[in-house]
Parts: structure tokens; sequence; C-alpha cells
């Protein structure tokens, strides 16, 4: 089976390092987008619809958790993977929640 994502993150060395810790060709992951703000990955996620996006939760125009909103108006099938830095896991924790 074969899986297309979207990265999500304002760091490109955050993108690179997702991209190869996930080889996507071993596991069935084709990267159909890499965006570097909430707005952009709206944009590509309306678009290409894709099964689940890796976002970062703290970035420009929206965060992930925005994000995540944005895109459950149109679409509720999409998964989600938030990442963040050790100092906002518990907001992460409580907004999940």
């Amino acid at each position: 089976m074969s899986y297309q994502a979207i990265i999500a993150d304002d760091e490109k060395m955050l993108i690179e390092l997702i991209k190869k810790l996930g080889d996507g060709s071993e596991m069935g992951i084709e990267i159909v987008d890499e965006c570097s703000d909430g707005e952009i990955a709206l944009e590509s996620i309306l678009r290409h619809h894709p099964d689940f996006v890796i976002s970062d939760i703290q970035m420009p125009s929206y965060d992930g958790l925005e994000l995540i909103e944005k895109v459950r108006e149109t679409y509720t099938d999409i998964f989600f993977v938030l990442i963040s830095g050790y100092r906002l896991f518990e907001y992460a924790q409580s907004a999940v929640r």
C-alpha cells in the first residue's frame, strides 16, 4: 500500500531529517510536498489531500494546531503527526486533549 504525505516545518534541516528517517521508498510513503509555513501547508493539503501530514506545532502563519482546525473544516480523514521542541510539549499535550 502506498501513502501520500506532506511535511510542514519552518526549519529545512528538520524536513530533511524527517525525510531521511522515513525513507519513503522503503515504507511506501511518497512525500508530495514540503511546506515552510502553515498557510502554504493548508493550500498544499487542500490541493493534494494527502493521507497524513507531519507538522511542526510552531510555524509562521498558522501553527500546527490551527492548521489541523482549518483542515478539519474540509477533510476529517487526514491523519496528523505533530512534532515540537521539548519546551512546547506540555502545550501540545493540552491542546491535543
